[in-house]
């Protein structure tokens, strides 16, 4: 497919959590490319093929935080979430002591971009947080508090909606390749051993924050 050159942008770069790729709903971390239209491809221009269409990653929420419907169920900010048999849903909570006036306001998971330390630098390796969503294969990086609050089931999250889990990043080596191939291994492992479709298109670049031994 041909598009002229001033109706594109081109070698640009998304480090998570922005978009989606269209066919698998996978988040995508990488180069990217869009047109004047508003539709965004993988790969860094029209010529770099085989591309694939990226959509704009979504989340439940109207601001950077969701607040659960009575009964415990999610609300995504539309009036039709709490429409059907209110007054019977609000029976059930009454009953149940929970306070329908001051429902409870729940933090999304925000894509968080880790810095290695030093002293991680002088063990060699860190831990790096992320989480899915749990009926579909999106991923993201988040940070340890985010991490602990979902694994914890925190009131302050939606826990519900995404599962977290970590990974042990290796940060020094002989070689970038030797550092990359520990760094899938570990990834394609996890994947496999938790079912996680996709997990290794996740990261683009398994020598990130690389530095030789």
């Amino acid at each position: 497919m041909y598009f002229p050159q001033s109706q594109i942008k081109t070698n640009l770069y998304t480090n998570g959590g922005e978009f989606v790729i269209l066919l698998t709903n996978e988040n995508y971390m990488g180069s990217y490319w869009s047109t004047s239209s508003g539709k965004y491809y993988t790969k860094k221009n029209p010529q770099d093929i085989p591309y694939e269409e990226l959509i704009k990653f979504t989340q439940p929420q109207l601001t950077n935080t969701t607040v659960t419907s009575i009964l415990g169920v999610q609300n995504t900010g539309s009036i039709e979430d709490l429409s059907p048999n209110y007054e019977e849903v609000k029976a059930y909570d009454l009953a149940r002591g929970v306070d329908i006036n001051n429902p409870i306001v729940q933090n999304l998971p925000q894509y968080f971009l880790p810095t290695p330390t030093e002293e991680e630098y002088s063990l060699g390796a860190f831990t790096r947080y992320l989480c899915k969503r749990t009926n579909q294969n999106i991923y993201i990086e988040i940070n340890e508090d985010t991490f602990n609050g979902l694994k914890d089931a925190s009131p302050e999250y939606l826990s519900s909606l995404y599962e977290p889990f970590s990974i042990t990043w290796t940060l020094t080596g002989s070689t970038v390749s030797e550092v990359s191939k520990i760094n899938f291994d570990i990834v394609s492992q996890c994947e496999k051993q938790n079912k996680y479709k996709g997990l290794t298109r996740y990261f683009k670049n398994y020598s990130q924050f690389f530095k030789p031994s």
